[in-house]
């Protein structure tokens, strides 16, 4: 069994953030406000480039009405191929500072490749 190294903790972290504010349609400034960081942070937590404290963590689960335990990854490195590649294009996507939009589309359209390597 292989585990996630820190910087694919922390991106991890930083997609479930993304994910759960999204699904609020929550923007990045909304949530930064609430918490009283920059928006910038919330950026950098999410594109797992700054790390946040546990506290941290508390405080934006509570602002996105989750437990800080949805946010926090299961340690263990994804079993399937088209997991591990939806990781790694995931990271891909988030590392090349496209907007977020942009983002949305990518990853819907590797969703589609992906899903469409299952169905043969």
């Amino acid at each position: 069994m292989s585990y996630l190294s820190q910087i694919e903790f922390y991106v991890v972290i930083g997609q479930n953030i993304r994910a759960c504010r999204m699904k609020l349609n929550m923007s990045q400034t909304d949530l930064a406000s609430k918490i009283n960081l920059s928006r910038t942070s919330i950026v950098n937590i999410e594109q797992g480039r700054q790390h946040p404290s546990l506290y941290l963590l508390s405080l934006i689960a509570n602002v996105l009405k989750i437990g800080v335990h949805d946010l926090i990854p299961n340690n263990v490195v994804p079993a399937s191929k088209d997991e591990e590649l939806n990781s790694v294009l995931t990271k891909a996507i988030f590392k090349t500072g496209i907007s977020e939009s942009s983002q949305e589309k990518l990853r819907s359209f590797t969703d589609k490749i992906i899903n469409s390597g299952n169905e043969s």
